[in-house]
This record gives C-alpha cells, sequence and structure tokens, in this order.
C-alpha cells in the first residue's frame, strides 16, 4: 500500500513541476517584453524631461534670473 501512495506522490509532482515550468517559462516570457516596453517608454519620458529641464535652464541662465532677484531689480 505505501508503494502504491509513493507512486500516486510522485506522479502529481511530475505533473505539478511540469505546470510551473510551462507556467514559469510563458510568464518569464510575458515579464521580459512587458519590462523591455514599459522600460523603453520610462526612458523616453526621462529623456523628454531631462531635454525640457535642460532647455528651462539655459533659458534662466541667460535672463540672468539669479542677478536680477538677488539685487531686486
Amino acid at each position: 500500500m505505501a508503494k502504491r501512495n509513493s507512486f500516486k506522490l510522485s506522479l502529481l509532482s511530475g505533473t505539478f513541476s511540469d505546470d510551473w515550468e510551462d507556467l514559469a517559462n510563458s510568464s518569464s516570457r510575458r515579464q521580459l517584453v512587458e519590462t523591455v516596453v514599459l522600460g523603453s517608454v520610462s526612458v523616453s519620458i526621462l529623456r523628454w524631461l531631462a531635454s525640457i529641464a535642460a532647455i528651462y535652464l539655459l533659458i534662466l541662465d541667460r535672463t540672468n534670473w539669479h542677478t536680477n532677484i538677488l539685487t531686486g531689480g
């Protein structure tokens, strides 16, 4: 009787491990695609933000905003 139960358990554990492997493979592919897409979008947004900030700082530098604030005029 003990042999029969251990055989059932080994069959069940084999199917469970196969299912987990299939799930891991499919989810890892999906996660990789999502990471690449979201990563490229976030990098693009950060590049735009950095460009806008650089332009803003260049404009402020050309208007001598720091000197005008310190001298009051």
